[in-house]
């Protein structure tokens, strides 16, 4: 809890400022973009899109022809992409700021077959 406090503030200081905001934007768009390139899809990501996959079973959760909303889509647009590999389904991504990191997501769903995520709909 210490940590994730910690982070938070950290965080919520570079919004003090029309500078921060661009030294965040920087560090996180060039920075947070190369180590994502270099070290590929994180078995957190991994993970993540296991559980999303099982709970939407599970609890059938998504239906053929849904429309689903996804708000504060993040660097990589990673859960979106997951239901959208696996349903039929139209989903919006909403964002604040448009804060893509388009190389580093391209590379993630590059490696996707081969760590064997296929689409259901394909």
């Amino acid at each position: 809890m210490i940590k994730y406090v910690m982070t938070a503030a950290a965080l919520k200081s570079f919004s003090t400022s029309p500078q921060t905001k661009r030294m965040y934007r920087f560090l996180g768009n060039r920075l947070g973009q190369s180590k994502r390139i270099q070290y590929g899809v994180s078995r957190k990501y991994l993970d993540r899109a296991r559980i999303i996959l099982e709970l939407c079973e599970r609890h059938h959760a998504i239906q053929k022809d849904d429309r689903l909303l996804e708000v504060g889509t993040g660097w990589v647009h990673w859960e979106a992409t997951i239901i959208r590999l696996f349903y039929d389904v139209e989903i919006t991504l909403f964002d604040v700021w448009d804060n893509h990191q388009l190389s580093a997501y391209k590379h993630y769903i590059g490696q996707l077959d081969g760590i064997g995520y296929v689409s259901n709909t394909a």
